[in-house]
């Protein structure tokens, strides 16, 4: 039988790259999945996701699943930026992934045992110069991560988080530059294939980590394994 048999997912942010892996991924398993585009909705804004919890009332089902797949960025330095995109960013980042949580959470507790995954980066775990506010925003996410599994844990709703690093054919791509000298840096040589961030997602998502909350798994082919400078 299929890990998400009778089981519903929502997936926020389904219209990336990741996100549509995510949801493909899901639903190969047997999961009823419904998709929140950021193409046609403000997906960090509460009515939003009330609509959401709505329709997956009317669905008659709790909600097994739920992906935060936020994904805003601002390619410029610190010094060029502008206030109010850092604002636009973290707010989709940061407060999106809170929002979808807080306005699906009494369906989450109607699972016997539910899961929560975050789509991070490892621009959040160590920086990326070139991206500022998503670097910032997507810090954000380890902590969020640990005070949410720990706030959950009573409700049996396991809270996890992807770290993915470049991902191939992904519509907020790094300039050419920048990606060659960051397939350079991994080890594996290649950026990852959506599928691959979408098997980690679903891997946390079930039973399979059944006793596995609050933790970051990394998704980069290696890239942050290894003291940088150290391989010249």
């Amino acid at each position: 039988m299929s890990r998400f048999h009778a089981k519903t997912a929502v997936v926020v942010g389904s219209a990336n790259e990741i996100g549509r892996a995510c949801a493909a991924r899901l639903g190969g398993e047997g999961a009823a999945v419904v998709l929140v585009d950021e193409a046609a909705d403000d997906i960090a804004d509460p009515a939003v996701m009330e609509a959401v919890r709505s329709r997956c009332e009317g669905m008659g089902s709790a909600v097994d699943v739920l992906v935060n797949c936020h994904m805003a960025l601002d390619w410029t330095s610190i010094e060029d930026s502008d206030v109010e995109r850092w604002s636009e960013v973290c707010r989709v980042n940061i407060l999106g992934p809170v929002v979808s949580t807080k306005a699906l959470l009494p369906l989450l507790r109607r699972s016997a045992g539910a899961s929560i995954v975050h789509l991070g980066s490892i621009d959040g775990l160590l920086g990326n110069p070139r991206v500022p506010s998503y670097s910032a925003s997507k810090g954000a996410i380890v902590p969020l991560t640990h005070v949410m599994a720990h706030e959950l844990a009573s409700d049996r709703i396991r809270v996890n988080c992807v770290a993915r690093a470049a991902v191939a054919g992904h519509p907020l791509g790094a300039p050419s530059d920048q990606a060659a000298a960051v397939l350079a840096a991994t080890p594996l040589q290649r950026a990852a294939d959506p599928a691959e961030v979408a098997a980690a997602v679903a891997f946390l998502a079930s039973d399979d980590a059944s006793y596995i909350t609050g933790t970051v798994l990394v998704v980069d082919g290696g890239r942050s394994g290894l003291t940088p400078g150290t391989t010249g």
